[in-house]
């Protein structure tokens, strides 16, 4: 579990690098905010968000153990896909603007996006008694911290 816990504590902090970083590049730091297009970003991250959590909420593979974690990972990361597109889409237009408004507009949404998908015990648990409910006795806490493809470390 700590496998997945400690790269997507990264992620949630790599937007506010990101952040810093525009505040040093862009000129018009705030700008004159077009209400337009700040609420077509809004609502992009929205559905991204709602793509992200619809993803997430697939069922997944209980075939094998090794599917079982395959299909939570890449359920996972595929929702975070989702969510990060709007951000990375107004990361450049800010950038192209030279404005820092477009990405402002954005992070909160991603951040909570970040936060309905986030790995957890609660959602392990809620897998596990999908998993069970299927018909398969396979652990996902045992697939996700011993992949039968990886030899446990000693």
């Amino acid at each position: 579990m700590l496998r997945l816990r400690l790269p997507f504590a990264w992620l949630l902090v790599a937007p506010f690098v990101v952040l810093v970083a525009l505040f040093f590049t862009v000129d018009g730091v705030l700008g004159k905010v077009d209400v337009s297009l700040a609420a077509g970003a809004a609502a992009i991250a929205l559905g991204g968000v709602f793509v992200g959590r619809a993803v997430r909420g697939w069922p997944l593979d209980n075939s094998t153990p090794q599917r079982v974690g395959e299909s939570y990972q890449s359920r996972l990361w595929n929702a975070y896909a989702a969510i990060q597109l709007p951000l990375l889409l107004c990361f450049m237009a800010s950038l192209l603007r030279d404005e820092l408004w477009p990405y402002l507009t954005v992070l909160p949404i991603h951040l909570v996006g970040l936060a309905s998908i986030a790995p957890g015990l609660a959602d392990i648990a809620r897998r596990q008694e999908e998993l069970r409910r299927a018909g398969s006795t396979v652990s996902l806490a045992d697939a996700l911290q011993f992949p039968p493809w990886r030899s446990p470390s000693p």
